[in-house]
């Protein structure tokens, strides 16, 4: 489960780097493509490798607010030692707006679906995990996981 978090972890990171892009009052939508492979344990060997491909949008309202939209997919392998030991994909819609810089309301759905080896059987295992995050006025207000594995 660790490493579902981890690849949730990249996403939101890409995600938010995407929005922090424009200052403009209305910018058109702008296509993003990024990938890259980190080490994230470089004694265990442990690779989290990433491709990801989006569109992202932000504008300012009248008020002064900052409205950023983001959708994205992201491919991603994590190796062991050069060995894979899982894939997956990120289907990712992501809402922010924002006031004198601060997060009022942050709001991300996904549906992570990946597959791993099973430790005793060697057989794939494929999981679906939908999410809902919801950060609105200073708190998390929901955070949804719903996994479901077959």
């Amino acid at each position: 489960m660790s490493r579902r978090l981890t690849a949730c972890t990249f996403a939101m990171l890409l995600v938010l780097f995407a929005l922090g892009g424009s200052g403009s009052a209305s910018a058109a939508a702008q296509p993003f493509h990024e990938s890259d492979c980190l080490v994230l344990n470089a004694e265990q060997g442990l690779v989290y490798c990433y491709e990801s491909r989006g569109v992202t949008q932000t504008r300012i309202t009248p008020t002064g607010r900052f409205v950023g939209i983001t959708n994205f997919r992201s491919s991603y392998t994590v190796l062991l030692n050069g060995e894979v030991i899982e894939t997956g994909t990120i289907n990712q819609h992501n809402l922010e707006m924002a006031e004198d810089e601060l997060s009022h309301v942050f709001r991300a759905s996904n549906v992570n679906t990946f597959t791993y080896s099973d430790p005793e059987t060697g057989q794939p295992i494929t999981c679906t995990d939908t999410v809902l995050y919801v950060f609105a006025n200073g708190e998390v207000r929901h955070d949804a996981h719903d996994l479901r594995c077959d």
